[in-house]
């Protein structure tokens, strides 16, 4: 194969321990084994041949196939022919007499493509074809094209993002002019984090596609998600929940995992994410929330007072408590203990009596409450 395709040095080592018989020629098809069984992406197998020759005093001759130690030592001929299932790759000549007619070479030629045949048939009854990797304990050298304008990405400022993959995975990285980058490594799994490094920096993010990423910012318009290593996209305020959201803070947090959509990726650019489109009905405020019961008066809730209520919906960000009747607060899920909650689910159920503190309400009625702000170190 060419260095393109395939960039190792290959070297084979036979070993005849014994022979009756051509050691070239069958080194050849042991060299095919070896190749085809390592995933040395050949693209067909290889078989040899040795051809003999008895000739007679009246000129008469025997071509022999296959010959052993003592035709070889008493004949006139070793004629080694390898080659495929189409054609000659390499031949060798050796004669005890002055000269042979092209008769003997034609039939020499006809046998040895007959007898390579059924060595070629042995061969891929054995592997019949290449295998489709090398060894997962052989080093990996694998190369992987990245667009020429997208070079300075997997480099990064002074080499610092290469050198972060190379720290991280343990491969070598090295990118060439055209956008060529070739990944070497001890074994496949270091390569194949390398390559994804790479990919995730250099791929185009597409409208659609759906990351679980990490909030990096939060600004008073949205919030900032890492989606892969090096890319950013904005989730704007609009986009966080399937509701009005007063605050960023309310809904997420610097570290949060969130799931998002891309939903729109301009000239420049600059990624815009929905948190929103993921959400079901589910996830929103309570059906009993304040907006779904007019009809009910309304208690008076100040901050400070300290009030024992119902969980009656919880959402990934929180709980929704029922503090009087027709009066609903959130108590977000950084509230809810005096320690990181990873599931709301895991403080908290549905109809469970908690009590809570009101710690803000806003002006459009809303009213926060905190579970941590009532519990002891």
């Amino acid at each position: 194969p060419s260095q393109e395709d395939f960039p190792y040095t290959i070297r084979i080592v036979c070993e005849a321990l014994s022979s009756n018989g051509s050691t070239s020629m069958g080194s050849v098809c042991a060299g095919t084994l070896a190749l085809m069984d390592a995933g040395v992406p050949i693209t067909s197998p290889v078989a040899g041949i040795s051809v003999g020759l008895i000739t007679g005093e009246d000129g008469e001759y025997v071509t022999l196939t296959d010959i052993q130690g003592l035709e070889d030592h008493v004949g006139d001929m070793d004629f080694k022919v390898a080659g495929t299932s189409e054609g000659v790759t390499a031949i060798q000549l050796d004669i005890k007499v002055n000269s042979i007619s092209f008769d003997v070479i034609k039939d020499a030629l006809s046998q040895a493509k007959e007898a390579r045949s059924q060595v070629l048939d042995v061969i891929t009854s054995a592997i019949p074809e290449v295998r489709s990797d090398v060894s997962p304990h052989a080093p990996r050298i694998q190369k992987i094209m990245v667009p020429t304008d997208k070079i300075g990405a997997v480099i990064g400022p002074g080499g610092k993002t290469i050198r972060g993959i190379v720290e991280e995975t343990n491969a070598t990285v090295d990118i060439q002019d055209d956008g060529t980058v070739l990944i070497g490594s001890s074994n496949a799994e270091d390569a194949a984090r390398a390559i994804k490094m790479v990919e995730d920096l250099t791929r185009v993010i597409t409208v659609g596609e759906v990351f679980t990423g990490t909030v990096a910012k939060i600004a008073s318009f949205g919030a900032f998600v890492q989606i892969l290593p090096g890319t950013d996209g904005m989730v704007h305020i609009s986009e966080l929940a399937n509701y009005r959201v007063a605050n960023v803070e309310d809904e997420v947090a610097v570290g949060d995992q969130v799931d998002v959509k891309v939903i729109g990726v301009d000239q420049s650019g600059k990624i815009k994410l929905s948190r929103k489109i993921l959400l079901d009905d589910s996830d929103g405020p309570s059906p009993a929330g304040p907006r779904h019961r007019e009809e009910v008066e309304k208690v008076e809730v100040n901050v400070g007072d300290i009030v024992t209520g119902a969980v009656v919906n919880i959402a990934k960000f929180g709980a929704f408590v029922e503090i009087a009747p027709g009066t609903d607060g959130m108590v977000h899920i950084s509230e809810l203990e005096n320690y990181r909650v990873g599931k709301v689910e895991d403080v908290v159920s549905v109809g469970e009596e908690i009590t809570v503190e009101v710690i803000d309400v806003d002006d459009s009625g809303r009213i926060k409450l905190s579970r941590k702000a009532l519990l002891t170190d």
